[in-house]
């Protein structure tokens, strides 16, 4: 079991890394939730899956969108409030609410939105 307290939040390069000496890693969330949650619809909707085409072809990936890409591509293809929140995430800047007996947690870039 992990020791939170050994944690650090993510670095500016987005990698997290142990006290303990682990390898250091990335945590993240799938694009189509990221703009899903930012744009205040469900994930399977055509306009999220549409977005979600447009920036993985424009960028790329979605491993690109998510890690690599600057925060000046990610405005320029994305806008800034979905670019805000890819950073966001990448950074571990959101909020965990974690589940209980059998309810899955929640993770969210905006809490109270």
């Amino acid at each position: 079991m992990l020791e939170h307290a050994a944690l650090r939040p993510g670095d500016a390069d987005g990698f997290i890394r142990s006290d303990k000496g682990r390898p250091p890693f990335i945590r993240i969330l799938p694009l189509a939730e990221i703009i899903a949650e930012t744009w205040g619809r469900g994930q399977a909707t055509k306009g999220v899956q549409r977005e979600y085409l447009r920036i993985t072809g424009e960028l790329g990936s979605e491993i690109q969108a998510l890690i690599w890409a600057g925060a000046d591509d990610l405005i320029a293809v994305a806008g800034e409030k979905l670019a805000e929140a890819l950073l966001r995430a990448r950074a571990g800047d959101i909020h965990v609410e974690p589940g209980y007996d059998g309810v899955f947690g929640k993770i969210s870039i905006w809490p109270g939105s």
